[in-house]
């Protein structure tokens, strides 16, 4: 989906070299232990994240630019974690994900996604663009507002924004007898929101049970990340077959990854694909 736009160029040194679109960007990456193939190559970064947890240009200062794709465009920006508003595994499963809604589409059906953790909404745009109805649901209002410059720049109007703990939220549309064609969700190892905190270790059941209630059983497919939490994609699956009774094939994982042009990978989290209970 974005792979015209964002390469891996080099990593090592516990550093990766990326590009996003025009912007040459040296991050931090905690397993690239390895010695970096092309040194030359990284002098032409235009800034670097580093250990003192500051950006550092090369030349002319930035905070945001435009990332523009076949299909899509985003706000990025230099974030003071080192983040810039996109994390580009996840495109690997975006072009399923709109060959499924356009599916339900043509079939006579207008899907509703439901993107929880949903961020600055790069699946939100893409789903909305491929004509589904979405909700989008983050705790953080300054990510809201991201998004809502994503849309804008996207032109997309069939997206509901929501301010809300995503638990608390699924909680609340289960109560309702709310159910979404799609589910997208990636939660963080760890929340702070305006009623306490939770560790998705130990609401995972209740995460996987609420997913699984909220899933059509229609057509539903949900697609559900997480980034270096200590779990892996068995540990889901095994309490997903537990809550919701899914069949063992309807439930798959892999790890998501940035794959460098030497072929060289970078182990970027996992991601879980299930179907709903028909």
């Amino acid at each position: 989906m974005i792979s015209d736009s964002y390469e891996l160029l080099d990593s090592g040194a516990s550093s990766k070299l990326e590009r996003f679109g025009d912007r040459l960007l040296i991050r931090p990456s905690s397993l690239a232990v390895w010695k970096r193939r092309n040194p030359s190559l990284w002098d032409e970064a235009q800034a670097e994240f580093g250990q003192n947890e500051q950006w550092k240009f090369n030349g002319t200062t930035f905070e945001e630019w435009n990332f523009k794709n076949n299909e899509i465009s985003l706000v990025l920006r230099l974030q003071n974690n080192g983040q810039v508003g996109l994390f580009p595994e996840h495109a690997s499963y975006m072009s399923e994900l709109k060959d499924l809604i356009k599916k339900s589409i043509s079939a006579g059906r207008e899907p509703a996604l439901l993107n929880l953790f949903a961020y600055t909404g790069m699946c939100s745009v893409v789903a909305a663009k491929a004509g589904a109805s979405v909700c989008h649901v983050d705790s953080s209002k300054s990510a809201l507002d991201w998004a809502t410059a994503n849309f804008e720049k996207n032109e997309v109007n069939n997206v509901r924004l929501i301010r809300e703990d995503a638990l608390s939220f699924m909680r609340k549309e289960a109560r309702r007898g709310k159910q979404y064609d799609f589910i997208v969700l990636d939660p963080p190892g760890f929340s702070r929101f305006r009623d306490g905190t939770w560790n998705v270790t130990d609401i995972l059941p209740e995460l996987c049970t609420l997913l699984t209630t909220l899933l059509s059983s229609k057509q539903g497919q949900a697609y559900f990340t997480f980034h270096g939490a200590d779990l892996n994609g068995d540990t889901v699956r095994n309490i997903l077959m537990d809550v919701g009774g899914t069949d063992p094939k309807h439930i798959s994982w892999r790890q998501l990854s940035l794959i460098e042009k030497s072929g060289r990978v970078i182990p970027a989290g996992v991601l879980i694909s299930a179907k709903a209970c028909s």
